[in-house]
C-alpha cells in the first residue's frame, strides 16, 4: 500500500529474490513474505535460528526511515548483512565493506551480482560478518542507546554541545 513501510524497495527486493530463487541456484534460500511484515506475525518459530544460520542476510530499509531494528537484528546474527544505502546512518556508523554491504535497491543486476560474488568469496564475506558482527555488540546495542539519550538530555538541559554520539 502506499505510505506503508513495506511499499517500493522492500517488496520490490524481495520480488527479486524470489525469481532469482525460482529461476535455480540459490535453492537453498529463505524468504520471509512480505505479506507478513508488520502484521504481528513477522516471525515464524524458526526465524531466529534461520538467521543465525544464515550465512549471508539481505535487508531493506522501510520507506520513509532507515535503520529498522531488522538491521541490527541481521548484524547481531553473524551473517554477512547486504542494506539498500543508509543516507542518515545511526552514529557511529557503520562502514560500507568493513561491516556491511551496500546495495542498490532499484538495481536487481547490482544486487543479484553481489549476492553471488560474496558466495563465491566465503572468506571475504565472513571478514565483513565477524566484523559488523562485532561492531554492532560493542556500539549499538539497546544499553547504548539509552546512555545516549540520558547523556543527551542531560547534556541540552545544561545548554551544553551534544555530540552525534559519545564512543
Amino acid at each position: 500500500a502506499p505510505g506503508s513501510p513495506y511499499a517500493g524497495g522492500r517488496r520490490r527486493v524481495v520480488e527479486w529474490l524470489a525469481e532469482a530463487k525460482a529461476t535455480g541456484g540459490f535453492e537453498d534460500w529463505y524468504l520471509q513474505p512480505v505479506s507478513q511484515m508488520g502484521v504481528g506475525g513477522c516471525f515464524d518459530r524458526n526465524y531466529m535460528r534461520l538467521m543465525q544460520d544464515a550465512r549471508i542476510v539481505v535487508t531493506c530499509q522501510p520507506a520513509n526511515w532507515e535503520g529498522d531494528w531488522r538491521t541490527w537484528e541481521a548484524l547481531t546474527s553473524g551473517a554477512l548483512v547486504m542494506i539498500d544505502e543508509m543516507s542518515t546512518p545511526m552514529p557511529p556508523a557503520l562502514e560500507h565493506g568493513v561491516h556491511w554491504v551496500m546495495y542498490d535497491s532499484s538495481d536487481r543486476a547490482d544486487l543479484l551480482r553481489k549476492l553471488e560474488y560474496y558466495r563465491e568469496h566465503p572468506e571475504t564475506a565472513e571478514r565483513i560478518a565477524r566484523a559488523g558482527h562485532a561492531f554492532a555488540l560493542r556500539y549499538h546495542r539497546t544499553l547504548h542507546r539509552v546512555d545516549w539519550i540520558i547523556d543527551t538530555a542531560a547534556r541540552l538541559q545544561r545548554n551544553e554541545t551534544v555530540d552525534a554520539f559519545p564512543l
